[in-house]
């Protein structure tokens, strides 16, 4: 039988179906130290689209090292509107449970990349 892990691998990206799954995952960061981002989003927004496999891939980039959430604003328009989501897309950048930076509107992979490691690293530090 092999070693057990310490705590589940979290999957690259969740897609958050509830408020209180937010929760648990901004609590868990929140307890290993680590950022959160999240991805305001809906399926009918075209910058939107165009942006998710530049956040992908900056979430692989930084696997580990924080979190990265998914929020389908027509599914959780109340989390939208705790954090005053106005247009999509829009990245959240949380620490410690609080909100601490944000993009709005579509960025290029390397801005969104350059963005994550500062954050990443004021996280931590």
């Amino acid at each position: 039988m092999r070693g057990k892990r310490r705590e589940t691998e979290a999957p690259l990206i969740v897609e958050v179906k509830s408020l209180r799954e937010f929760e648990e995952w901004v609590t868990r960061a929140g307890r290993e130290g680590k950022a959160v981002f999240v991805d305001f989003w809906a399926p009918w927004c075209a910058p939107c689209l165009m942006m998710a496999p530049a956040y992908e891939r900056v979430a692989e980039k930084f696997r580990g090292r924080a979190y990265f959430l998914k929020v389908n604003v027509d599914e959780l328009p109340e989390l939208a509107s705790r954090f005053v989501v106005f247009s999509i897309p829009t990245i959240l950048a949380m620490c410690g449970g609080r909100e601490v930076s944000s993009l709005v509107g579509y960025r290029p992979a390397l801005m969104i990349e350059s963005w994550v490691s500062k954050v990443v690293s004021s996280c931590q530090g």
